[in-house]
């Protein structure tokens, strides 16, 4: 949690920065660059990450063995991602990313091999359950970012470009220290890394599964940012996303619970009790506590932005207000999403992704031509809203417990936690 705070503070740090040096087509065009790199991340993963910290923390292949499984996929999946990117860059370009050049979509596009190398080096970390390390790194990203986008933009130019590169030398850097971790595991990990067709094919066949629910995952999260750019313009984009960089941060409570949560709860695939406990005091924690957290940033959020960002960014007000209900949904579908995962069925996570991503794009597709960025954040709310109760509904075939339980803050709830912070007091 203390990671998600840094890091986010730190993000948010970048994110103003960068609003007042580019001004609103500026930071629009940044960050539907960046959007091309991380889109096609998500696209050719193919869960790998995911399912390294599923083999990793059951012991199904050794940590040397998950190694060269990762290496060997990242290869051949840098080089198909480099080619779909140039042909969305060289032949849809003005239909997908209007009013943005070439060059900044290629620096975009040179970046994706060290996002994809980012991805998948902390999913080893997670699932050697290395925290230490992992929150380093995690951190250590933003704070580079941050850095490198300050010394480049201040000394140099006021130009979306330069903060690309800084944001892919930082990448870069992460994905070297993150490795460096790695190896100093393998004096543990002694187990050869003798791989046979099977190993591949156990990582594959659990990856896509959570490869395409993660996929929906991100796309039900930037799609209406894309739609808005080209239904309206890069500027409108380029507001909407400061409620989006400000709404995000609610999340870190359930971001942090979530990265200790899922190897923790594949570990007890043997005592369904214990894993029952967990799931449904965490999320309800989670889901009250973002609660409280929306409810402070909405007092704050009109002089929050305009002492921040600026009178040009004031737009991004009643954004974020709409988007305010999806987030907090957006807290409990996360966490019931590991459990769902941990549980090797990540193909359900899959199907309702798919549900709330054709949702917020055919509401998209109606509500931002009539009402603009507003729509865009309705629509949003919309399909998060629609992920969380497919996800209680899931929850229950599981567990056995009451549909809303996951939500349900009681007074054994209360206890519980106080006990556990007093303990830890």
């Amino acid at each position: 949690m203390a990671r998600q705070v840094v890091a986010g503070g730190l993000s948010l740090f970048l994110s103003i920065f960068l609003a007042r040096s580019l001004g609103t087509q500026g930071n629009g065009i940044y960050n539907l660059a960046l959007l091309l790199p991380v889109l096609l991340g998500q696209l050719f993963n193919l869960g790998i990450g995911p399912a390294n910290v599923y083999h990793i923390a059951k012991n199904e292949i050794s940590l040397k063995g998950v190694v060269r499984i990762t290496m060997n996929l990242w290869g051949i999946l840098s080089v198909i991602g480099l080619g779909v990117g140039a042909i969305l860059i060289f032949v849809f370009r003005v239909e997908l990313f209007p009013d943005i050049s070439h060059s900044i979509l290629m620096i975009g596009l040179a970046i994706y091999p060290i996002i994809l190398g980012q991805l998948l080096s902390v999913s080893i970390l997670q699932g050697l359950q290395d925290f230490k390390h992992f929150n380093f790194v995690l951190i250590l990203n933003p704070l580079l970012t941050l850095i490198l986008a300050v010394v480049f933009i201040s000394f140099l130019a006021d130009q979306p470009i330069l903060a690309l590169v800084a944001f892919g030398a930082s990448q870069l850097i992460v994905v070297i220290l993150s490795w460096i971790h790695i190896s100093q595991h393998f004096k543990w990990h002694s187990a050869p890394a003798t791989l046979n067709r099977s190993d591949y094919k156990k990582t594959i066949a659990f990856g896509w599964k959570s490869h395409l629910a993660n996929l929906m995952s991100f796309l039900n999260y930037r799609i209406d940012l894309l739609l808005l750019n080209i239904l309206i313009d890069v500027s409108a984009a380029g507001v909407y996303i400061i409620a989006v960089n400000l709404l995000e941060k609610l999340w870190l409570l359930s971001q942090a619970v979530s990265t200790i949560l899922y190897p923790k709860l594949a570990s007890l695939h043997e005592n369904e009790e214990k894993r029952r406990l967990l799931t449904l005091f965490i999320t309800k924690v989670s889901f009250v506590l973002t609660f409280i957290g929306a409810l402070l940033v909405a007092l704050v959020a009109s002089p929050a932005i305009r002492i921040l960002y600026g009178m040009d960014f004031m737009g991004a007000v009643s954004a974020l207000f709409l988007l305010l209900p999806g987030i907090i949904a957006g807290s409990v579908a996360r966490i019931l999403s590991n459990d769902i995962s941990a549980r090797g069925r990540p193909e359900l996570n899959m199907y309702v992704g798919l549900a709330s991503v054709i949702v917020n794009i055919l509401a998209n597709l109606i509500l931002i031509p009539l009402f603009g960025i507003n729509g865009a954040a309705v629509a949003t709310s919309i399909s998060y809203g629609l992920n969380a109760i497919l996800k209680l509904i899931i929850y229950r075939r599981f567990s056995g417990a009451r549909i809303f339980a996951p939500v349900l803050f009681g007074r054994q709830d209360m206890k519980r936690l106080v006990r556990i912070i007093t303990e830890k007091l």
